[in-house]
């Protein structure tokens, strides 16, 4: 879950959340809830960046902001890392953040080498 939620999330921060899993696994990541301040299609102002490793040094699968629905992302190896980034506004605006599950498995079908 983002800080706060569902109330709305503060402003000027970063927190990152890391998912380690043991070799041969991935992460499943899934948003139930998803609602960020839209700033525009290239998520300018605030948003959640996921990257395909153990850190933002990793891949990036995607970065999302606005109000998202039916978001389920999958990592390619045993690791995921997200960092969320709300810049410091004086706009008020409410929104929620998010709230997420995330599950470790190697049952995921694995992806083509």
């Amino acid at each position: 879950m983002s800080p706060t939620y569902p109330g709305a999330y503060p402003k000027d921060i970063t927190c990152t959340y890391q998912f380690l899993g043991t070799p041969g696994q991935r992460v499943r990541l899934e948003f139930r809830d998803f609602d960020l301040f839209f700033g525009g299609p290239h998520c300018p102002f605030d948003y959640v960046k996921l990257y395909d490793g153990p850190d933002n040094t990793s891949a990036v699968i995607g970065t999302y902001c606005g109000q998202q629905r039916n978001l389920v992302l999958y990592s390619s190896e045993a690791s995921l890392f997200i960092s969320f980034v709300t810049l410091s506004r004086t706009a008020n605006t409410q929104n929620r953040g998010f709230k997420g599950m995330f599950e470790f498995s190697n049952s995921f079908t694995k992806l083509g080498k």
